[in-house]
This record gives C-alpha cells, structure tokens and sequence, in this order.
C-alpha cells in the first residue's frame, strides 16, 4: 500500500452484486473517496464476500472496497502501471476465499496479493 495525496471520487451504484433486484434500475446511492490519481483506467472488477476489487490501471493498484460499510479499504500497489498499446496493468483480477487477491501483470505474469 502507498500514500498518495490526491484523491478519487468512485460511484457506488446499486447495481453493484447481487443486491441489486432485477426489477429495480440501478441509481446512484453514494460515492467512495480512493486514494491516488482520478481514475481513467481500469480493468475489471469482481466482489466476494464483502470485499469489492478494482483493477485500478491509473494508481498501477487493486482497490479494495467493503461492499457492506461501501468505505475503502486498502490500495494494493506495485504494477506495471498504464502503458502503450493497451498493455495497461493490473489487468483481470479475482479473489479466492475472501483473503487471497490474484491479479495480472506485465508480460503475462499473474501475481497473488494477500
């Protein structure tokens, strides 16, 4: 995790999960300040048992979210970072057991943060 002063307004949507209902369409419920730079790159996201990941390509980081209090949490950092060509990274990322964070790197490389 690092320090950075600047920070990033996230929107919380309902849609997030699977608490959203079918029936209802998503609207705005609040928003989430994340530490770093504004949030122009990203890859994807994925939540498991309270814990909301981001693939933050912009900060070079995983964000992690509590889905259940919506505050943040921790900012896993240490990627490639945005590069040309689209070969920005972390890129995909999943959590196995509610503890574990994998995420991809540069070159191929699948990295587990815990």
């Amino acid at each position: 995790m690092f320090d950075i002063p600047r920070s990033t307004t996230v929107i919380a949507l309902v849609a997030l999960c699977a608490v959203a209902h079918a029936t209802q369409p998503a609207h705005l419920v609040g928003h989430i300040d994340i530490p770093g730079v504004s949030l122009n790159s990203f890859d994807i996201r994925f939540a498991e048992q309270g814990i909301y990941a981001l693939a933050d390509q912009s900060n070079a980081s995983v964000d992690l979210i509590g889905t259940h209090n919506r505050r943040f949490l921790a900012k896993l950092g240490g990627f490639a970072g945005v590069r040309k060509a689209d070969l920005g990274r972390p890129n995909g990322v999943v959590i196995v057991g509610g503890h574990q964070v994998w995420a991809g790197d540069g070159a191929a490389v699948s990295r587990s943060l815990k």
